[in-house]
């Protein structure tokens, strides 16, 4: 069978050439046929061969006479649509191309629009009336190439620009960009990556859980970062009985082992309802968590405005301490004055300065003049009745407390309340006159032994009895007694014109 040209697209005709090919095939094919037919002379009816060859209908034409009866009216006429030429025209209807690329367009210097369109399942190029096709159109239109929908431009590529007008999305989410991203996303109001950004968070901050990792300041970059951390990761052992704490830590420039805008610093809080804080003071170093004072744990490190008990030390470095009862002066205070001036307790008045105790206002007092009282100082005088056996050294007894305290009458002795030093002045006054024989000696006895004593003698015609002093240094809680040797009897009265009696008093 003879190879011949066919198409079946519409706008693409055969051309002259194609034409001449198919039917100097044909007629060769035909010749040959005719040939065969001649040799079917011997058959019984020879008159029917090209009828049994199935070339019954076939006329015998030339080429050239063919190729004449191709007009376009015919061509029109068998085809039921006017062929495009290749060589241009105008196209009406649309052009479909299933499963091929349309190449080789090109659009007139006129300015008309060449779109190219897809309807669902066809491919279509449409030159006029874009605005009422159902499809896809892409066109120029003044120098832009648009991409549109139903007539309407959606995508247009302006020189070196491709700007969407419709909405931009990936998966179903809005994709940013400089209309829209303000929505989104803090706007600038700095240069970079400088400025303030007004912030409004609707949701909430995560909290990372490092419960395990001990994070040191050259692990933090510049920034806020809040974390979940086990109380004994970072040393927060007094965060509550639960183990875990809350962490925020803040580096405020740069990041690793450059530390120039400063070491980071870390606030935590716990269980125990307290707040902490601490500051880099390395690379990897940590200072100690220092908790905040508030209305529940103040008290455990400062005395209340309204009083409170202290316990350890207070001290007042570089000022005084004043005391006042008002807000324009302080009427005493206590400072150091520096040098070999020491410690200074000054009033700044004419009022006495007062050391009490045990609610006692004035144990010790100071006038404005520098003297000194001492009115709760241990010390007694006491008179004695008694009469002495002669030779011998006794103890002074039968005594009478005229003032004081700390003697015991029952003994006959002074009880030293405090250790320190003690002064006994002990004399009287014999109610007999002397005769100028009668010897005397005055001693005082600490814990009943005689520490000190000094004598006399009467003098004729006179009684008075010398006064002694004795100073001693004793211990708390030792006792002094009054001892005296008579070579006479001699016999005292514990009245005021005819005594013997004896006082001790403290010297500190």
């Amino acid at each position: 069978m003879a190879s011949i040209t066919l198409r079946s697209a519409v706008g693409r005709p055969l051309t002259n050439s194609e034409v001449d090919a198919n039917f100097s095939a044909l007629n060769l094919e035909l010749g040959q046929k005719l040939v065969a037919s001649l040799n079917l002379l011997d058959l019984p009816n020879p008159a029917q061969a090209r009828s049994n060859l199935g070339l019954g209908n076939v006329e015998n034409k030339s080429s050239a006479t063919i190729r004449g009866e191709l007009t376009s009216g015919n061509v029109t006429g068998a085809l039921g649509y006017t062929p495009l030429s290749t060589a241009g025209g105008t196209l009406t209807g649309q052009l479909r191309a299933p499963g091929m690329a349309l190449s080789g367009f090109a659009v007139g210097a006129t300015g008309g629009n060449l779109e190219l369109g897809f309807d669902g399942t066809q491919t279509v190029v449409q030159g006029y009336n874009r605005t009422s096709l159902a499809y896809i159109p892409i066109w120029l239109e003044s120098s832009s190439l648009r991409i549109g929908i139903n007539g309407s431009s959606k995508v247009a590529i302006d020189g070196n620009v491709l700007n969407s007008l419709v909405a931009i999305q990936q998966s179903g989410n809005q994709v940013l960009h400089a209309g829209n991203y303000t929505n989104y996303s803090p706007s600038l109001t700095g240069s970079g990556a400088a400025g303030v950004w007004p912030i409004a968070i609707t949701g909430r901050i995560v909290s990372n859980d490092t419960r395990s990792t001990a994070l040191n300041p050259s692990d933090l970059s510049a920034g806020v970062a809040f974390d979940f951390k086990t109380n004994s990761t970072d040393g927060l052992t007094d965060a509550g009985g639960q183990g875990y704490h809350g962490v925020m830590s803040w580096r405020s420039y740069s990041s690793g082992t450059d530390m120039s805008g400063g070491y980071p610093m870390q606030l935590a809080y716990g269980d125990s309802k307290k707040l902490y804080a601490r500051f880099g003071t390395g690379n990897s170093t940590w200072s100690a968590w220092q908790t905040f004072l508030d209305s529940s744990n103040y008290s455990s490190y400062a005395l209340p405005l309204s009083g409170g008990v202290l316990s350890g030390a207070i001290r007042v470095i570089g000022a005084r301490l004043g005391v006042s009862d008002n807000n324009s002066f302080d009427r005493g205070y206590l400072e150091w004055s520096g040098g070999t001036n020491g410690v200074v307790l000054m009033n700044t008045d004419n009022s006495p300065l007062q050391l009490g105790t045990n609610g006692v206002l004035d144990r010790i007092k100071i006038d404005y003049l520098g003297r000194v009282t001492m009115a709760y100082q241990p010390y007694v005088w006491v008179r004695f009745s008694m009469t002495t056996t002669a030779g011998q050294w006794q103890k002074i007894t039968g005594s009478v407390v005229v003032s004081g305290s700390n003697w015991d009458a029952a003994n006959n002795r002074f009880n030293c309340p405090v250790a320190g030093k003690y002064m006994v002045i002990a004399g009287g006054y014999s109610p007999t006159a002397g005769s100028g024989s009668e010897r005397y000696a005055l001693g005082v006895a600490l814990n009943g032994t005689r520490q000190q004593f000094g004598g006399g003698q009467l003098a004729s015609g006179d009684t008075p009895i010398s006064i002694s002093t004795f100073v001693l240094n004793v211990s708390a809680n030792d006792f002094f007694e009054i001892h005296m040797y008579t070579a006479n009897s001699m016999t005292f009265y514990n009245t005021s014109d005819h005594s013997f009696f004896a006082q001790v008093i403290y010297l500190g």
